[in-house]
């Protein structure tokens, strides 16, 4: 394998250290490392001293220590869409997320991982980087780097997944910050000292025509609104009408979905709040929960009795389906039974780091 060296940046909340891989050799030829705080506008302006003083390389790639990304591991199911993704992470992760500060990929074994950068730190990054002139080209969580090298420094050196197809790369799409001087140039380039002479003209044309259009509008719109006021009182009226009652049917039945008595089952009290607080979140009011011995399936089985709603199942499965693998048993519920909805919990599918 021919020799390639790669600059790695990899970053935690407290520490950087900026390092020099042999792809060939597969070692660190080079490390140097700096405290950091990513919260202090002053400490994050020194990190551009450090990377002129120890990298030449005007690539870099980041490594993600494990404080300072998010990654989930959600299930996968056929033709599901970024879109899609982007819905379950956003409502898991506490960022706010844009376009190019999360990714996701499917795996072999027909997983969704999708991770996150901690946006306080990635951020406070960038800015320093691309007044460095760095290009990065991979961003990428420590646990992901591990699984081609010991060394998640080495690992992320031996990366060569850079470009492919959305749901096959686990990569970040480069974020560019412009440079004070190119936005000086943009305004410089907006003054009026550099207004082409036929574009005043032509505006001049439009806004004249435009005044006349307008007068002839006011004069239609006064005959016209009389004709309108005499049927605006009747038409308001009635749509108000329609309204109410819209959401008067819409309250009943979101009352009738969400008065289930729900009881969890759980071996892990901590899983059984978890279940919980979801459930408490999307409006059940009456859910309970018993410690039970013997489940340790990784399925979640759901049972309800046959006369539950199935509007009601639908919304407990869409709360409980990012986090939990939901079974739903055929056999309903014994009548005679206190609740309506049982929930056997079993164990977690996702992963947060």
């Amino acid at each position: 394998m021919k020799k390639r060296e790669v600059t790695i940046l990899s970053t935690s909340r407290t520490e950087l250290e900026l390092s020099v891989v042999d792809t060939a050799k597969k070692i660190v030829l080079d490390s140097h490392k700096t405290k950091w705080d990513p919260t202090s506008t002053e400490e994050t302006s020194k990190i551009l001293e450090f990377l002129k003083t120890n990298t030449n390389n005007s690539k870099i790639r980041i490594l993600l220590r494990a404080d300072a990304y998010y990654l989930l591991e959600l299930p996968y199911k056929e033709e599901t869409t970024r879109k899609e993704v982007f819905a379950k992470v956003s409502s898991k992760i506490p960022e706010d997320l844009e376009e190019s500060s999360w990714d996701y990929k499917v795996t072999e074994d027909k997983k969704i991982i999708a991770f996150a950068p901690v946006k306080e730190i990635y951020e406070a990054l960038l800015n320093p980087l691309n007044k460095a002139e760095k290009e990065v080209e991979a961003v990428e969580p420590e646990e992901i780097a591990l699984q081609r090298n010991e060394n998640p420094i080495i690992g992320i050196a031996l990366k060569t997944d850079l470009r492919g197809k959305d749901s096959e790369v686990l990569n970040l799409e480069k974020k560019v910050i412009k440079k004070e001087e190119e936005k000086l140039e943009e305004k410089t380039s907006d003054s009026p000292d550099t207004t082409d002479k036929s574009s005043v003209k032509k505006n001049a044309i439009l806004i004249v025509v435009i005044i006349l259009l307008l007068g002839g509008a006011v004069f239609m719109l006064v005959n016209y609104s009389n004709k309108v006021k005499s049927r605006k009182n009747t038409s308001t009226q009635v749509v108000l009408e329609k309204v109410s009652k819209s959401q008067q049917n819409s309250e009943k039945e979101g009352q009738i979905i969400t008065e289930a008595k729900i009881l969890i089952l759980a071996t892990n009290t901590e899983e059984g709040e978890n279940a919980k607080e979801i459930l408490s979140a999307e409006g059940f009011g009456d859910v309970e929960l018993e410690e039970a011995e013997g489940i340790s399936s990784e399925k979640t089985y759901l049972q309800v009795k046959r006369d539950t709603l199935k509007e009601t199942t639908d919304l407990i499965v869409q709360a409980l389906n990012s986090e939990y693998d939901l079974e739903i048993l055929e056999e309903p519920l014994d009548e005679n039974e206190e609740n309506s909805v049982l929930l056997k919990l079993g164990q977690r599918i996702i992963t947060t780091n």
